[in-house]
């Protein structure tokens, strides 16, 4: 399989040319193949081997921009890579309750807090005080946990996930999915989440983009 990057020559966010290389890693070989392994659980899949044949020789870069001061992955998963990695690797897993193990009160009260910050900003900036009408978005969803604390503040949540499987395992855990393929109408939503998505998705728009 082809490894499938897709290098940007120009900052994400304001489109300037002046970028510089900031940091620079192997995939395979250092932390970055230790983490991956670990967090996404690749070895208990045996996808161990597998990783280190598709990535070897490929370096996660992280460049700078000049104009913005922007730090951004340089070289981001492409279509086929992206589709291996969320479909079959991560999303190749039995999705189920058993997901939730790793998650501690503690993580369950972090979650929480969290929401009610956000949905107590989203009240202060909106002047909705009626919480069903607030409509939340969590962009790359995961399990829902975060899904499941949005929905505890009574807002309107939903959830969106680039593995099928997850779309899925979110319907049958109550919560209101949508694939990111999706056009969604401007003004959608009062507050969108995403957590450890941006840094590794190909770039929709610079400063023209009323998001950014």
């Amino acid at each position: 399989m082809d490894v499938d990057f897709q290098t940007l020559d120009e900052c994400p966010l304001c489109g300037s040319k002046e970028i510089l290389e900031y940091y620079r890693m192997p995939y395979v070989g250092s932390d970055v193949e230790r983490y991956i392994i670990s967090y996404y659980k690749l070895a208990h899949l045996d996808q161990a081997a597998a990783y280190g044949s598709i990535f070897n020789g490929t370096d996660y870069i992280l460049a700078s921009c000049k104009n913005c001061s922007l730090l951004f992955q340089m070289n981001r998963p492409g279509k086929n890579l992206s589709k291996l990695v969320y479909d079959t690797w991560i999303g190749g897993k039995v999705v189920n309750n058993d997901n939730f193990s790793r998650y501690d009160l503690n993580e369950c009260q972090h979650n929480i807090s969290e929401a009610l910050r956000l949905v107590r900003l989203v009240e202060r900036s909106t002047g909705k005080r009626t919480l069903s009408e607030i409509n939340a978005l969590d962009y790359g969803m995961g399990n829902g946990q975060f899904c499941r604390a949005l929905q505890a503040c009574l807002v309107d949540t939903y959830g969106s996930e680039y593995a099928q499987d997850r779309i899925e395992f979110g319907r049958r855990s109550g919560i209101k999915t949508m694939n990111v393929e999706d056009d969604l109408p401007p003004d959608s939503f009062d507050l969108i989440n995403t957590e450890q998505v941006m840094e590794h998705v190909p770039p929709l728009c610079h400063t023209s983009c009323p998001l950014v």
